[in-house]
């Protein structure tokens, strides 16, 4: 056995980190008046590969009993017991989590590392050169408070997907140091791929598909994801593991402890898919054509237009543009979402997006149409262009249609495409076109587990979007349920042109294109 780095030594115990056969990373403790030694920690490649990271935000991810809670702790220790005076946080959401996953561990590791005693007390282990790693939580906002008025070195968050966007990037802020000697400062987490938190972080470690309007200063190179499933952890019983995975209500649930696949716990809008089996679904990369023809340049497709009113950062406006085609398909064709906008000028940008588009009415928030003194926001539009009628904010009901437009159509009991698609090219075109914003906050939205029917409200849910669409679907009538195939396919054409009175069913627009 090989050990390199002497850092740590108490009465009882000498602690080593290097080497331990071929794994680099090893901690090494032995037992001073035996001379017995004791391998603490042993990592896998992938934990290796957590520790070698040198990116900003590092994120271990996958399935259950990998060893991605243990790798996150020991980061934190190896970098504590190597460096004097290193500040080191380790967070869970919540108290009993944070006390069920690390507390036992860390007495024991503290004693055999030669640090004090685990405070109890205070959650804490102090090492014997002044370094610290602090355990906390945040179930409350004096304790998130607590940890921004301070600096730490390096913060990791345990179950990342349990953390809200907010709590994270507020206590990330807090990850910098002022030492001269060219260290940085780091931010490391661990998770299951589920969660209420499963989106953002699936965004911006996995995707890396934030863009420059909702992160300046966001570089996808920064953000790092490392995956270890339960086939990574030479060390877990496999086959008991799989049987208790066995007991689990779903497949999906399955698949995503076992082989980490991402899931959004609570999704309110299930049925939304960008792809299906491999095939496009909701999402489409190119508008449908008739006869070559782009549906745009059709001057009689009926759009609608849909606005959900906001003004600041944390609340902004989102206009949304369907088109209505023929076969009683819809298509979020088009978004604007704005911030700090002042009506006139809302309404003269909507209005020059909309150059050459048919729109046969916009819906809009009923908040616009409220006066107290002077013109509503829905006045203001008016005046400068832009006519709109007041939606029916009635949430449940509303809820209820978007997702009767997002099931889609069946045909001999098979789902064969759904009634509401959105456009996600691969290239913006002229205009602009796309869905984005809506493709991307639909499936974040989680189901209020106090009203079921509802989405869950609170700081950081982007639903404005699907207010939006919540105001548009209820200006129309459900969406219409026509056989797909030709029921009059047996008789002559001439007959069958008499009885439907149109030219051939293939040739309805968008039919073959949108199916």
């Amino acid at each position: 056995m090989e050990k390199e780095d002497h850092v740590s030594g108490s009465q009882d115990w000498s602690t080593f980190v290097g080497m331990v056969g071929k794994e680099e990373f090893s901690v090494v403790v032995e037992d001073r008046a035996t001379g017995k030694e004791e391998i603490l920690y042993y990592p896998n490649p992938k934990m290796v590969a957590f520790h070698e990271s040198d990116a900003p935000y590092t994120l271990s991810h996958g399935g259950r009993n990998s060893g991605k809670s243990t790798a996150l702790r020991w980061d934190a220790h190896m970098r504590n017991l190597r460096i004097d005076g290193h500040r080191a946080l380790l967070l869970r959401r919540t108290f009993p989590q944070l006390r069920g996953s690390h507390f036992d561990r860390a007495e024991v590791e503290a004693k055999k590392l030669g640090a004090k005693p685990f405070n109890r007390t205070h959650h804490f282990i102090e090492y014997h050169n002044a370094s610290k790693l602090q355990f906390g939580h945040c179930e409350s906002d004096a304790a998130i408070l607590d940890y921004l008025s301070q600096e730490w070195d390096w913060i990791g968050f345990d179950e990342l997907t349990t953390f809200t966007f907010d709590q994270f990037i507020r206590i990330a802020g807090s990850a910098r140091t002022t030492r001269t000697s060219g260290r940085k400062a780091y931010v490391r987490a661990a998770t299951n791929p589920i969660g209420t938190g499963a989106s953002w972080v699936k965004r911006y470690f996995i995707d890396k598909s934030i863009t420059f309007d909702e992160n300046e200063k966001y570089d996808p190179k920064e953000w790092v994801d490392i995956q270890a499933n339960l086939a990574d952890n030479p060390h877990a019983d496999r086959q008991e593991y799989e049987r208790r995975l066995l007991m689990l209500p779903s497949e999906a649930l399955r698949r995503a402890y076992k082989d980490g696949e991402w899931l959004v716990e609570g999704q309110f809008f299930s049925e939304f898919k960008e792809t299906k089996e491999g095939n496009t679904w909701h999402c489409i990369s190119q508008l449908p054509t008739y006869n070559g023809v782009p549906l745009l340049k059709l001057g009689h497709l009926e759009i609608t237009r849909a606005l959900d009113w906001g003004y600041s950062e944390a609340e902004p406006g989102v206009c949304l543009w369907v088109a209505h085609l023929p076969d009683g398909t819809a298509i979020v064709i088009k978004e604007w979402v704005f911030t700090r906008k002042i009506p006139e000028e809302a309404a003269r940008i909507i209005k020059e997006k909309s150059e050459g588009m048919r729109i046969r009415y916009t819906v809009c928030d009923p908040r616009c149409f409220h006066e107290e003194i002077g013109e509503s926001i829905a006045d203001t539009f008016a005046k400068n262009g832009v006519g709109m009628i007041a939606a029916d904010n009635d949430r449940e009901n509303g809820w209820v249609r978007v997702h009767s437009w997002l099931v889609g159509e069946y045909a001999d009991g098979v789902m064969v495409r759904p009634r509401l698609r959105f456009l996600n090219p691969t290239e913006l075109g002229a205009g602009y076109m796309g869905a984005p914003y809506t493709i991307r906050t639909l499936p974040s939205l989680q189901v209020d587990p106090k009203k079921p029917s509802d989405i869950s409200q609170g700081e950081g849910v982007e639903d404005h979007a699907a207010d939006a669409l919540r105001y548009w679907a209820m200006s129309r009538p459900a969406p219409s349920r026509v056989k797909i195939g030709d029921p009059f396919a047996n008789l002559p054409p001439e007959l069958r042109r008499l009885i439907r009175g149109t030219s051939e069913r293939d040739d309805i627009l968008g039919e073959e294109s949108v199916r």
